[in-house]
């Protein structure tokens, strides 16, 4: 009896064991998933992939965790221990990311198409009429072009300028334009009207071409030029070192993470952008004294006051400070630049 029941073979010995593979598919899944969405989009992703992106990580942590405790079974303790670590950083990641898409909206600091804090701050506080300016819409403006300018019972100014005209980090009620405008309308009346077509990044060549394509057809009275001293050649301003370069492209490689991207524009990018200010400054003051280079500039500054006057409207140029640029260049240097300005203006139109 007993030799017959030793040869009766075990059938749990025998038995396969089933969802061994289950879960490093499941990791091998979000991997082509985060691969997927990397290639698809070039700079950060629409905000709906990131939290597809974010549960994507819920399941590669959950399947860690559970593959660890699988590990834990067979006795495999580093094994297990790895997992539970890498699981650990999943949640983190996730929980993170989750943060930062809901509460951080910021827009000071380097970085723009690779940065997400930026997105999100566009996304929120940022509309775009039909001519693609941040101010209202233009519809009854534009229906009042081919009206008599005597006739008109309002004043309407069209301001010019750069992100500090657009309102680059305030939102559209904190502008110095929308403050304008309604300081002008306590003072003397409803019948003035401040449209705002600033445009980042503008210098005033760009702002001519903004001049005649848009300004142009709301017709106005006044334009008001915000001149900032980098509205000089950019070509010279703008000489990007080849750090600068390798920043904005590791913001872009770290993308498909709201939490490293955050991580690079926050800590990384702006020891790089120091450096880069640095030398901007510096390249401002010599585009000043440069005498070919300054004289190209009176050019395109007269350029712009004559499409603004053949407007029929009266161009007045508002010298902006510029900021950090004493600090940057040294008390001769900015004043230096002021006096270059104000002689400019003074040969050319109205301040």
């Amino acid at each position: 009896m007993i030799g017959a029941e030793t040869n009766i073979p075990s059938q749990t010995a025998t038995k396969p064991r089933r969802g061994n593979s289950t879960f490093p598919a499941l990791l091998i899944l979000c991997v082509v998933a985060e691969i997927f969405f990397f290639c698809r989009y070039p700079d950060v992703y629409p905000t709906k992939i990131y939290y597809l992106s974010a549960v994507l990580e819920i399941i590669a942590a959950a399947s860690l965790a559970v593959w660890a405790f699988q590990c834990h079974r067979r006795l495999q303790k580093r094994a297990c221990a790895l997992l539970l670590i890498l699981s650990a950083v999943g949640v983190f990641f996730c929980l993170s990311d989750h943060y930062i898409l809901l509460f951080r909206r910021e827009t000071s600091g380097p970085g723009w198409a690779s940065c997400l804090t930026h997105f999100l701050w566009c996304r929120e506080y940022v509309a775009s009429n039909e001519l693609g300016f941040r101010e209202r819409s233009l519809k009854e403006f534009l229906q009042q072009r081919a009206a008599v300018p005597g006739s008109r019972r309002r004043t309407l100014i069209a301001g010019l300028g750069d992100s500090f005209t657009w309102g680059q980090g305030v939102r559209y009620e904190e502008r110095f334009s929308y403050i304008f405008e309604a300081y002008l309308r306590k003072a003397f009346g409803e019948r003035f009207v401040f449209l705002n077509f600033g445009v980042g990044g503008g210098a005033t060549r760009s702002e001519t071409r903004v001049l005649e394509k848009s300004i142009s057809q709301v017709a106005p009275q006044i334009v008001m030029i915000f001149y900032l001293s980098n509205d000089i050649e950019q070509k010279m301003v703008y000489c990007s070192p080849p750090y600068f370069e390798r920043i904005n492209t590791l913001g872009k490689l770290l993308r498909f993470s709201p939490t490293l991207n955050y991580l690079c524009w926050r800590t990384v990018a702006p020891i790089s952008y120091r450096k880069f200010s640095t030398s901007y400054y510096g390249n401002v003051r010599a585009a000043y004294q440069d005498d070919s280079h300054f004289h190209r500039h009176l050019l395109d500054i007269k350029t712009l006051l004559d499409k603004s006057q053949a407007l029929k409207a009266r161009p007045i140029f508002v010298l902006l400070p510029f900021p950090h640029m004493r600090a940057e260049t040294g008390w001769d240097g900015v004043d230096d630049i002021y006096k270059k300005s104000v002689r400019m203006f003074e040969a050319w139109a109205w301040t």
